[in-house]
Order: structure tokens, then sequence, then C-alpha cells
């Protein structure tokens, strides 16, 4: 994109009986910004495995693109300048301050003027300085829009001609590059408030913030100013869960830890082994996969590339844990199990057959301000499994809890159909619990890739639904979320024998609703948490365990 500006101005010089014309006509001209390049990264094509994180170029981004261009604000880092901004235009070793007003006009209060018909050479620069800069510093902390757009230095030079009129240009270039990082579905970061901080470098293998400046503007890296870039947080679109942007002095990034991204406790990095040069004028777009872990048979988890001998018991959907949990010592995550403890279970015998009114009390038993962002917040599935085996001594059975009683007797018991495994015999986990609404609810966020924001989240009289189709008019979300938490499965070795989600199935929760309902998952004809499903029907159970 190119963003072309006007400008009406007179080099002064003359009187008419010198030019020999009787003319004293203005100069006009075009300024135009230069769109950046943008390139499809290189990227590494190493393992990735750990805590680095799985990076792939995203070129072009149309999306970030159209995402920006929505954006109300202005910004030369973007292409446009900002109304208000302050250019110096130097001619003859002479530099004066022009000013873009809101309309894109560009007007001075001393402009410059012909003084003869010779070409003249000009040079032009922003942000505004009284000379050319021969240094230049981005913003560490580009988090701001002025930061951000703040560290952009654009140049400008170009001969012009008088009597060109609109023929006579000056182009400006951006002497920074610019980074792009889209944060992609599905992943702990499906949930863009997982995300705790991002970075470009850091502070263990910091980049350089500044360098000099050359007569053309161009910018070459100095170790004067070093550190990390907060970048800006941009739009995202559908796509992604969140997306960055950063304007960085040209360098290479080989061997830097380049991207920096904390989910929950747990930071990653992007650390390129071969050269990753950033060109000034260029744009550099990734997409950032946080790598998903397992639960191992032996009490460990992490990816399945560095534990390839250990046996996965379970697929981690989420890196924290409520606060009661924290206070059992189970304070580093949820994992879903790799198999359905029963495919046809009720949560209670019949739909009055109910003692959990008074037992959930704490927990999540009826409460009519109920809503989407409350029983998200319920991830007590242990402690409501719990409540009912404790509780309902009288009744708990197989038979009068079925849902309760397969999830707590996963790992020893087997359905025909069933692959169970066992929890480690270590004393640092849960066991298996039947999960809560909100636990499942991560379950489809982080492993299922949808948004943490339902197109519908007064589903019923308390739930969420995820519209039944993207913008595209022809993707299912119960298909795509179900096939996403597939492919998780899918990934491990046919020895761990995983039940797939199935479609047009609903899974229990451990949260009531009220003496007749209680939550789950819907796979059907849309993707739904809610509340309207009675006890005594039977569904599947898919337990989960604390660590």
């Amino acid at each position: 994109m190119l963003f072309c500006l006007i400008m009406s101005t007179m080099f002064y010089g003359c009187t008419e009986s010198e030019y020999g014309e009787g003319k004293s006509e203005p100069v006009s001209f075009i300024a135009e910004i230069s769109s950046r390049t943008q390139t499809r990264a290189a990227v590494d094509t190493a393992k990735n495995s750990g805590t680095n994180l799985i990076v792939s170029a995203a070129g072009p981004a149309k999306g970030i693109t159209e995402s920006v261009s929505k954006m109300t604000r202005t910004s030369t880092a973007d292409g446009s300048w900002p109304s208000g901004a302050n250019i110096a235009v130097q001619q003859g070793g002479t530099t004066k301050q022009y000013t873009v007003d809101g309309t894109g006009n560009i007007t001075s209060s001393s402009p410059f003027y012909w003084a003869n018909k010779d070409n003249i050479s000009v040079t032009s620069w922003y942000p505004y300085s009284a000379a050319q800069p021969t240094t230049w510093t981005v913003n560490s902390d580009q988090s701001t829009e002025a930061n951000y757009g703040g560290s952009d230095l654009l140049h400008a030079s170009n001969t012009f001609t008088y009597g060109a009129g609109s023929s006579n240009t000056l182009q400006y270039s951006h002497q920074t590059a610019k980074v792009v990082i889209n944060v992609t579905r599905p992943g702990y970061a499906s949930d863009p408030s997982n995300i705790a901080s991002i970075t470009i470098g850091t502070s263990d293998t910091p980049i350089y913030l500044s360098g000099t400046v050359g007569s053309d503007g161009s910018i070459t890296a100095t170790s004067t100013t070093t550190g990390y870039i907060n970048p800006y947080s941009l739009t995202p679109d559908s796509n992604y869960s969140a997306s960055y942007a950063a304007l960085v002095i040209p360098q290479d990034m080989q061997n830097k830890q380049f991207i920096a991204i904390k989910v929950y406790n747990t930071t990653y990095y992007y650390i390129p082994t071969t050269s990753t040069p950033l060109l000034a004028g260029h744009e550099y777009d990734y997409n950032i996969t946080i790598p998903i872990e397992y639960y191992f048979s032996d009490g460990t988890w992490g990816t399945l590339a560095d534990n390839s001998a250990k046996t996965p018991i379970g697929v981690v959907f989420s890196k924290v844990t409520s606060t009661i949990d924290q206070s059992h010592g189970w304070t580093h995550g949820y994992a879903m199990a790799l198999t359905n403890a029963s495919s046809s279970a009720a949560w209670c015998i019949s739909n009055s057959y109910d003692e959990a009114g008074d037992i959930f009390g704490s927990f999540t038993y009826y409460d009519p301000s109920f809503n989407y962002n409350m029983f998200m917040l319920d991830e007590d599935g242990y402690s409501e499994t719990q409540a009912i085996k404790n509780n309902c001594k009288a009744t708990y059975s197989q038979t009068n809890y079925p849902a309760f009683w397969y999830a707590l007797n996963y790992g020893t018991i087997n359905e025909s159909t069933t692959t169970i495994y066992a929890a480690p015999a270590q004393t640092n986990n849960s066991g298996w619990f039947l999960p809560s609404v909100g636990q499942l609810g991560n379950i489809l966020i982080n492993l299922g890739g949808m948004s943490n924001t339902p197109t519908c989240t007064s589903y019923g009289l308390s739930g969420a639904r995820w519209s039944s189709e993207d913008s595209n008019g022809d993707k299912y979300n119960e298909t795509i979320c179900a096939n996403n938490i597939n492919s998780y499965l899918s990934a491990l070795n046919g020895n761990n024998k995983p039940d797939l989600f199935a479609l047009n199935e609903i899974y229990r929760s451990s949260s009531s609703y009220d003496c007749t309902n209680v939550y789950h998952v819907s796979f059907l004809s849309a993707l739904y948490l809610d509340y309207n499903n009675p006890k005594a029907e039977s569904h599947f159970v898919r337990t989960c365990i604390a660590f």
C-alpha cells in the first residue's frame, strides 16, 4: 500500500525578472510511504521439542493485513501518516519542518521556494529533527501505539525538476524491519489470557535495539543499546488467538532467543540455528504454536518427541490448576485420558434421584446468575467427583451414580470396547475423576482450538454455543473441534489405542445444574456447553487427572 500526499511547496529564490518568464510558481510533489516487502520468513526445519516453539512461515499473512487496515490507529509503521506528523525536509544544507494535517495535506509556516529552474536534490526523514539522525534506537516497550509507531525511521531522497509538478516524488522507506507473530489455535494459548508475556529477544540473549544511521538513512546495528522488545498487540483474524507486531533494528537473529512466549508458567522459545537476517523495509510473519504435552505412566509429562520411550496415558489440556487442587499439591496441570471410561453412563439413576443439591453448594450447584464466564471458572471436577463418592455413601454405586463410578474406577475396570490406563502410583496426582464443565471447556479451547469467546454465551438459560459455521459457511465447529482434539490422540502409536472424540455425542461433566439437569459438552448439530441434559440419560465419560 502506498499512501500519497500532495505537497504544494515553493523553494524560494528569485524575482520575476530573474526567471525571465514572469513566474514564481509553487512546486507540487507527492510523498509516498513504501509498503514493506512481505517476506516468507525462513524457519528452521530441525526437530521442535521441549520448550521450543513450533514455528512456520506465515506468508503472505492476508488476515493480518486486513485486520491492521480495519484498525482506527494510524502509524507510519503500517504505511500511513499519523495526523500531525512533523517531517523534516532538507535542501541545500537547510532543514525545514513540514506538518501533515488531519486531511493528509502537508504544510509549513516557512516553506522552501524555488531559487531558479535548476534541478534540486531533496532529502527528508521522519520523525522530524533539525538534523538527520546519526543513530537510531527502537523502543523496548512497543506495547503502546505511540511507542510502536515511534520506533520507525522513514527516509526519502530524490531530485526534483522545475515544472514537473506531481511527477516529483519523495518515497519514504522504512529503515527498520517489522516482525509479526501470530499465535495459532489449537494450543495452550488458544485462550489469549493464558499468555503471560511475549518478547522479541530476551534478557539471556539480548538483541540490538540501536544502530548508526548512514547518509542514505540505513541503520547498521550496534551494541550501544541491547535488550528485548515487548511487541504491540494487533487484532487477530479468526485463525489466530493473538497477533503481535514489533519494529526491529536490522540484524541477524541466529542463535538468539528470537521469540519468547510465556504461557502459564512455562516460557517457550524460537531460537534459529541458521542465519536469519531481518532486513530494513521488510515484514517477517511467523505462525507459532505452543507444543502440546502428554502425561505419562511414570507420572511425568512433556512432548512426545522428548519422551519417545515412555507410555502416554493422557493429553495435557491445561497447565494451571484450580485453587483447591493446588492446595492438594497438584500445581502443574490437567490431562485428559486417552480413552473413554464408558460410552454409555448416566449421571445418576434418575432425574429426581439427587443427593447432590446440598453436596455441591460450594461448587457449581444451581445459581440463577450462572453464565458462561462463571461456569468456565469451575475447574473442580476432582472435588465434585469426591463429593458424590464420599457424601452419597448410602447410594453411591455403579448403578446409582454410574458416570462417577466409571470415572473413579478407570484404570482398574475395562469395558469390552475400551482400553484403560491406570494412573501413576505416585501421590503427586489426583487419580482419575469426572471433569467439571470448566475443564471440558478448556479441552474445547486448548485442544479443540475453539475461541474463548463463543458466538453465543446464553445458549439455553446458562450455556455457550459456538456457531455452526465458520466465515466461509462450510466448516462446522463441532467437526473442527473434534478433529483438532483427535489429532493429538491420533499422534500416538497403535499400541496406545486411543478413543477418538465422536460427533453426534454428548460427554458428561461432574457439574450439577439443578435436581434434574447437569452440564455437558455436545458434538451434535453444533458445538456447545450447556446445562440442559437430564441426569438419567446415558452418555460418554472421559476422565481427567490433576498433577
